[in-house]
């Protein structure tokens, strides 16, 4: 810690080690999450959000929906092993396609709507890239189809499947980098430079990110916009900068077309800051501005509305509400899919043991519960998930907007303690990291891995 005495030197040799460490945690997040573009994504939502930013380069808005898209694949040896699917446009003559009817025979026919449910963000994200990656509007719709084996990256050639689908796979990837450079920035400024350091390594090396950051997935872009949001609010309340709150709220409204779930988060924030504020009306500081703090958080609503009040306008003139529910939704009950889900603990356990088993140092948060600052991260990611566990939700990656607040609690923990514990962290260290490699191997290579580890 630096402390007001310390020297213009002393004051560098921390930043300059701070940054080489830094720089340590972030080589170490690719080491895990790189083999994102040659592993196999034609299966789950990853072919449905590239179909849908495909609709939208071919279609425009008027076609946002999994209608009227075929698919075809390839070998790309002399085997009858097809490596790779394509996406592209059915003819005028079919109306469905094959994707539709792919998803009708799972018992997933709800996706069969004039407009999709879910929000634009992410499969325009998706189509700047295919944009920017120099691409005609109907070609290069490609993912990898079969499940690969690691010498498979060899036999197959890595720059054919990398040229295939690093277009796809770049978003989740650097947004996983970005939350945990936010992660590091954030607990630096709350708890220090080395608090900020050890949360960035837990979230770099927490296992269900390095699976999101490999994934066709809205996930990571959630939880990067959600930091940035939660950056520019604390730097708006410090500062009282307008500006601040107004970037805020937009890139909180981001979030929100990248995922809905997003809304709980700013539930979770706006309830805990709530309480906060209730209780310093109470007993006031002398130099407190709730005029001002209203203008601010009129501000941040004005850019939240800016940003998502395109995509409520079309959900309310296609569907009638703000939130649609997608006629035959209960039909997913069918789905052999939904059936694992289903087979699960319940989302309490998972949220509790599961997560204190996939990464026990994140469980650490909790050990400064009497400091002001923890007490909100923690009431904050209990809020968000009493959320998910309220819509039932069973897959470790919805609570992943509230983790780098974990992480950034456990790191204050972690970097308060010392002495004869110095091998302790040293295991925690090494601990971690294998743990995580090998949870890495089952997630990448087989796609049920996140469903079925720790469970």
């Amino acid at each position: 810690m630096i402390t007001s005495e310390s020297t213009p030197d002393s004051r560098a040799l921390v930043v300059a080690r701070s940054g080489w460490w830094l720089a340590a945690i972030l080589a170490l997040a690719v080491a895990f999450r790189w083999l994102g573009p040659f592993l196999q994504h034609s299966t789950g939502d990853s072919p449905h959000y590239v179909a849908l930013a495909m609709k939208l380069r071919t279609s425009g808005l008027s076609g946002y929906n999994l209608r009227g898209v075929d698919l075809c694949t390839r070998s790309l040896d002399a085997s009858l092993v097809q490596h790779l699917m394509q996406l592209k446009p059915s003819s005028p003559s079919d109306l469905e396609g094959d994707l539709i009817r792919d998803l009708r025979r799972e018992g997933l026919g709800y996706y069969d709507e004039p407009l999709h449910h879910i929000a634009y963000g992410y499969p325009v994200l998706l189509a700047c890239v295919h944009v920017l990656s120099g691409n005609a509007p109907q070609t290069g719709w490609e993912l990898v189809n079969t499940s690969l084996e690691p010498w498979d990256l060899i036999r197959f050639q890595p720059l054919i499947l990398a040229v295939v689908q690093w277009h796809w796979l770049a978003p989740s990837f650097l947004c996983s980098l970005g939350a945990v450079l936010l992660t590091y920035i954030l607990g630096a400024e709350w708890f220090g430079k080395a608090a900020g350091l050890w949360g960035a390594f837990l979230m770099a090396t927490f296992p269900v990110d390095i699976l999101t950051a490999q994934r066709i997935w809205a996930d990571d872009a959630l939880v990067f916009l959600c930091l940035a949001a939660l950056l520019c609010g604390w730097l708006a309340l410090e500062r009282r900068s307008m500006i601040a709150a107004l970037c805020g709220g937009i890139l909180l409204g981001i979030a929100f077309l990248m995922k809905q779930s997003a809304l709980f988060f700013a539930a979770s924030v706006g309830m805990v800051e709530l309480m906060r504020w209730r209780k310093q009306s109470q007993t006031p500081p002398a130099n407190s501005s709730p005029c001002l703090s209203g203008r601010l958080i009129a501000v941040c609503v004005a850019g939240l509305f800016l940003a998502v009040g395109h995509w409520l306008f079309i959900e309310w003139k296609a569907w009638g509400t703000l939130f649609p529910v997608p006629k035959g939704l209960a039909a997913i009950a069918t789905n052999p899919w939904h059936q694992v889900l289903m087979d699960r603990p319940s989302p309490i356990i998972l949220y509790t043991v599961g997560l204190a088993v996939l990464s026990p140092g994140i469980f650490l948060a909790g050990m400064r519960f009497r400091e002001p600052r923890i007490r909100w991260i923690l009431l904050t990611a209990v809020c968000y998930a009493a959320f998910i566990v309220a819509v039932d939700g069973r897959e470790y990656r919805y609570v992943l907007p509230v983790i780098p607040l974990l992480a950034m609690a456990a790191g204050h923990f972690l970097a308060q303690i010392g002495g004869r514990w110095k091998a302790v962290l040293v295991l925690l260290v090494i601990g971690q990291i294998a743990w995580s490699f090998f949870l890495t191997d089952r997630y990448a290579w087989r796609n049920s891995g996140e469903i079925m580890i720790p469970f």
